[in-house]
């Protein structure tokens, strides 16, 4: 007999410089375990980002939207850190970028390479879809 697995999404987000947003996926916010705040960790020497959760409200942090399935985005607009990212990375204004990201549990965290980041078209995506 064989066993249903279901596939635990990849924890995932992106980056639109056009748009000025950072999107965070669902499937990062299900791989940390659904907290109320996250917040960003940059090193910037290594190119790594990371999307930490939080326990209570800090000036670094944002709160995360309450999951509707119908309709669940999470977006940030911050045009420091799109510069900061796009100047590191040297990534074209006129594209988004896209990365998968490893999580460690025992940090509450999911890591982005972004190093490994793809490039896409510049179109309007769904984080519920991720």
């Amino acid at each position: 007999m064989q066993e249903n697995k279901k596939e635990t999404p990849i924890p995932g987000i992106s980056f639109s410089k056009k748009r000025g947003e950072i999107m965070v996926f669902r499937s990062t916010i299900q791989a940390l375990s659904e907290p109320v705040y996250i917040r960003f960790l940059m090193n910037m020497e290594k190119g790594c980002l990371a999307v930490q959760a939080c326990e209570r409200k800090t000036v670094d942090c944002f709160k995360v939207p309450t999951y509707d399935p119908k309709d669940w985005t999470f977006r940030i607009y911050s045009d420091a850190m799109q510069r900061m990212l796009w100047t590191r990375c040297g990534w074209e204004d006129n594209f988004t970028y896209r990365v998968n990201g490893t999580l460690h549990p025992e940090y509450s965290l999911v890591e982005f390479d972004l190093n490994t980041a793809e490039r896409i078209a510049d179109v309007e995506m769904s984080a519920g879809e991720f």
